[in-house]
């Protein structure tokens, strides 16, 4: 793997999710949690390609057709009480941002969104899912992602599953930023909510 990217497993988290109180941890069927140390990458430059769900494919292939449900939306990238839809490892998801916090030098940014996922067999459950991205030594940056799971199909299969994806998101994602800081000085960046 890229030297640039470290998998870590034990850290003191000093800046953690804040979960909407219906998915607090301790009320959820299932958790999953993954975190990475990205080196010589600031919050802000990965910020931009997080939020972008055109980009999403790009850096994790298990992610695919996410758009906003309404076609009238021009920009890609995520803001507040967006409605998009994706689908990943065969299900399809429908979701809406509940917190949408750019990263500053004071603050980590944050993005989360809850929904439901359909599963093959009509069976439902609904989800949230948080990132936080945040300063760490070496002008590097912590992210970590949460996802808090409700309903019976939240087995030991699917959030493993869910945690190996989640993974290969982290990692795509911090890939993907590394090779577009290395082409250019100019990531893209959002526009001040949406294009109508």
């Amino acid at each position: 793997p890229n030297n640039q990217i470290q998998n870590i497993s034990n850290t003191m988290i000093t800046d953690k999710i804040i979960w909407p109180p219906a998915y607090d941890p301790s009320l959820a069927d299932g958790i999953v949690s993954n975190e990475l140390i990205v080196k010589h990458m600031t919050p802000e430059e990965l910020w931009s390609y997080l939020i972008n769900i055109s980009d999403w494919d790009r850096f994790s292939k298990d992610v695919t057709d996410a758009q906003f449900i309404d076609p009238s939306v021009e920009d890609p990238h995520l803001f507040a009480k967006a409605e998009f839809e994706y689908s990943e490892a065969g299900l399809n998801l429908a979701a809406h941002v509940l917190e949408c916090v750019k990263p500053k030098a004071d603050r980590p940014g944050r993005i989360s969104w809850e929904g439901n996922i359909k599963g093959k067999d009509g069976a439902e459950f609904s989800f949230c899912q948080a990132w936080l991205l945040a300063m760490a030594p070496d002008h590097g940056t912590r992210i970590l992602t949460e996802m808090s799971v409700k309903g019976s199909l939240a087995t030991d299969e699917l959030l493993g599953s869910f945690h190996n994806i989640n993974r290969m998101w982290l990692e795509g994602l911090a890939e993907y930023t590394l090779k577009h800081l290395t082409q250019t000085n100019h990531p893209r960046q959002p526009m001040d909510g949406p294009t109508r």
